[in-house]
């Protein structure tokens, strides 16, 4: 290619409607940098609170028996509601195959009914 002033090149023309989707996909990622930013310091704050809690140091909150007697109590109703997640799951998957096989005779019928 020839440029303007007539060397070898690559033209690029920029239009005012490239320039302007060039602003707001920077605008965009730099707005979800920021939110992201935001999620990584929340997180590290709640991790770093959460270890805190369970120190035995007497300058820590030293709760790591009221959290494990939480979660002693909590197994239980984490596996009922794990167990009813995974029956509504066995059964989705059985009428999916259930109507997958109709779908697979229909198609065998149609196919015998054309030859």
């Amino acid at each position: 290619m020839v440029d303007r002033n007539g060397k070898n090149g690559i033209l690029l023309e920029i239009t005012d409607e490239t320039y302007r989707r060039i602003i707001d996909t920077q605008t965009l990622f730099l707005v979800v940098m920021e939110e992201g930013m935001v999620a990584l310091v929340v997180g590290i704050v709640f991790v770093a609170f959460a270890v805190y809690s369970v120190l035995p140091f007497s300058w820590a909150l030293n709760w790591w028996q009221p959290v494990l007697e939480f979660l002693k109590g909590g197994i239980p109703i984490i596996a009922l509601l794990v167990g009813v997640i995974a029956v509504f799951i066995g059964i989705a998957d059985m009428k999916d195959r259930m109507e997958a096989k109709k779908e697979e005779a229909e198609e065998a019928a149609q196919a015998e009914k054309k030859e």
